[in-house]
């Protein structure tokens, strides 16, 4: 399994990218074939604050539905709307266009915690 090395993983499967001047985030596909196929998102209000470590979303699989949990502290800015109105591009591009959240207000001392790609390979 390839796990792109330009953007960092929480412990909780999902990554963070910073893309210019904002930030994008989406889970991993070690996330997506555990939980199955995704259906729906229930994803945080553009504008909510989000905080590292707590739950900011649901996720909706056939197998079940789980938290997201929020990889750092940011503010959303925008949804990915394609993913939401085709939600396998979750399970099918999860680095690509599966990506769920645009974030601003990053804080750059979490984010430079968050782990590297090779942790996600151990």
């Amino acid at each position: 399994m390839s796990v792109p090395d330009d953007r960092r993983y929480s412990p909780h499967h999902v990554w963070v990218m910073p893309e210019g001047g904002q930030w994008i985030s989406g889970i991993t596909r070690t996330r997506t074939a555990s939980t199955g196929h995704h259906r729906k998102a229930g994803l945080p209000a553009v504008g909510q604050h989000l905080v590292g470590g707590e739950r900011c979303a649901s996720i909706e699989s056939l197998k079940t539905v789980s938290d997201l949990i929020a990889p750092l502290s940011a503010t959303v800015i925008a949804h990915n709307e394609t993913c939401i109105m085709e939600p396998t591009l979750v399970n099918d591009q999860p680095y690509a266009d599966g990506w769920l959240l645009r974030l601003s207000e990053v804080d750059g001392a979490h984010f430079a915690q968050r782990l590297e790609p090779r942790s996600m390979r151990d």
